[in-house]
């Protein structure tokens, strides 16, 4: 029995060391120096948008926001980091689609224009 609980263990180990560099490396992509900070995944007009969006989902009241909170350079860090290419492939897409569709409803050229 002891046998079972040492392996068990042994496992849980080799789960947290395999996943602490993943997890520290999405936390060490949210640079929080506004000055120095590109998105990685994102283009920058895509990180404004899905900036405005989660902040309308988010929003600050007596607790801070999404965009106080940096939810957003999280979101690209996790695409760019933790995303296959196919489904970073298909994010893009679905951002495009998602623009395009909001220009046209808005009457808008460009995004920033939202």
């Amino acid at each position: 029995m002891k046998r079972r609980e040492v392996i068990k263990k042994i496992g849980f180990s080799f789960g947290a060391v395999t996943i602490t560099p993943s997890f520290l490396s999405v936390l060490n992509g949210c640079n929080f120096k506004e000055e120095e900070w590109q998105p990685k995944f994102l283009s920058y007009q895509e990180y404004e948008m899905t900036e405005k969006i989660i902040d309308i989902f988010i929003p600050k009241t007596d607790i801070p926001g999404a965009k106080e909170l940096n939810l957003s350079r999280f979101i690209d860090a996790h695409y760019q980091l933790m995303l296959s290419s196919a489904e970073q492939k298909n994010i893009k897409f679905l951002i495009k689609q998602f623009s395009d569709m909001l220009l046209e409803k808005t009457s808008k050229k460009k995004l920033d224009e939202v």
